[in-house]
């Protein structure tokens, strides 16, 4: 056990309870200390990054296994790490199987950085905020990591930088690679660009990445994923955006892009409510974010079971042209598209597909009150009602184009 505080009041009566200087004044120097496999306690107090671990440590502040996501910032029983400028990283983790709890992580270039090829890490119960990026996150995946109960607020600073010190405005950003990870029960909120962002830049493949029962608000998109990730499950997950409704600066609040296979978004007993995304609730796209070879062919996207209440645009919207890889069944839309009148738009839909898009199947879905059509498919083809996909047992209050997609 190795104990760090940074004041002087060791011994009796003292966080550290040991005797007089047997603490560390620094979260550094009891990492530097301590043996593969110890624990590192640190007191209530003010604490300055970077901070790198290149061995396997738990690191518990004061707040350990108390829940970060519904946690109240501030208080005296915080332990507060922060870098001396926002050019610095707070947590820098090197190795496998290091564990983070109880912090509060904030005014750093990265609150936690992890590296891409080691695994097993556990960020938990802490309130991580106001860095220029909440988590760089990635793992090999050799071991599970997971990130639950964290609070991950606005961190914005450098947005407005023309050369920022990283990606400024999301919550968890990952594009190094990032394999059998959880991300659940965490709370969401006013990051600029997005809740979390998962791609891989590398040229390798991502495989595994859960997200479950976390809470959005507020963020630009809150679950964006883009090329080369595989066996992707979003399940049971909250989104609310309160922004105006004819912000068209704000994005969709699930984003499926160019190289994204085998996702699941719902499901069974484990749909996702969206409320208000300002733009579509989940879209799914041909488009890369970065520019590397070798983009995953077209796999299955499966969008079941889920609510999708007063999007700004479409509830759910489909473009892209790979064939047959997108099965939408089982939803429930209610007023979506209906209030966007700012720049000439004529309302959304329920359920949109493009007129690029062919083979894919649209079944049992509820739709009611949107703005324009209640399902609208622009495809040609020997699909339903002359479209290119196969719609079947679909409800409509309102109208639908063609009508017979959905009666």
């Amino acid at each position: 056990m190795r104990w760090v505080d940074d004041d002087s009041r060791h011994g009796a009566g003292s966080c550290d309870g040991g005797a007089a200087g047997s603490a560390y004044s620094t979260i550094q120097d009891a990492v530097a200390a301590a043996d593969p496999g110890d624990t590192v306690k640190v007191c209530p107090g003010h604490y300055f990054g970077p901070v790198s671990v290149n061995k396997t440590l738990t690191i518990n502040g004061p707040k350990v296994g108390v829940n970060g996501a519904t946690r109240t910032f501030g208080g005296a029983s915080e332990a507060v790490v922060s870098s001396v400028g926002t050019a610095e990283d707070a947590f820098i983790l090197l190795a496998d199987n290091i564990k983070l709890d109880g912090f509060t992580i904030q005014n750093s270039r990265v609150g936690v950085w992890t590296n891409s090829g080691n695994s097993g890490y556990v960020v938990r119960n802490n309130i991580i905020r106001t860095n220029v990026e909440g988590l760089f996150l990635n793992s090999s995946g050799t071991n599970p990591t997971t990130v639950t109960r964290n609070k991950i607020v606005a961190n914005n600073n450098g947005i407005n930088d023309p050369n920022p010190a990283s990606s400024p405005g999301y919550g968890i950003y990952s594009d190094a690679g990032l394999n059998n990870v959880l991300i659940s029960a965490n709370t969401f909120s006013t990051n600029f660009l997005g809740g979390a962002l998962i791609q891989n830049c590398t040229g390798g493949i991502n495989n595994g990445i859960t997200f479950k029962s976390n809470r959005f608000t507020d963020n630009y998109s809150d679950i964006t994923i883009y090329q080369n990730n595989t066996n992707v499950t979003i399940q049971s997950n909250k989104t609310f955006d309160s922004r105006p409704d004819n912000d068209l600066q704000w994005g969709s609040a699930f984003y499926i892009g160019a190289g994204a296979t085998n996702v699941l978004i719902g499901g069974a007993g484990a749909g996702n409510t969206l409320n208000k995304a300002p733009y579509s609730g989940i879209a799914v796209r041909d488009d890369p974010q970065c520019a590397v070879s070798g983009l995953l062919p077209a796999g299955g996207v499966t969008i079941a079971n889920n609510i999708v209440n007063d999007s700004g645009n479409n509830g759910i919207d489909v473009t892209t042209a790979d064939p047959s890889r997108v099965a939408v069944s089982n939803n429930t839309l209610n007023r979506n598209g209906v209030v966007r009148n700012d720049l000439g738009f004529a309302g959304g839909d329920g359920i949109f597909f493009g007129a690029a898009t062919n083979g894919n199947t649209i079944s049992g879905n509820n739709v009611s009150g949107s703005g324009r059509f209640e399902c609208e498919d622009q495809s040609t083809g020997a699909g339903t009602a002359g479209t290119a996909n196969t719609w079947t047992g679909n409800n409509g209050v309102g109208p639908s184009s063609p009508p017979a997609i959905c009666p």
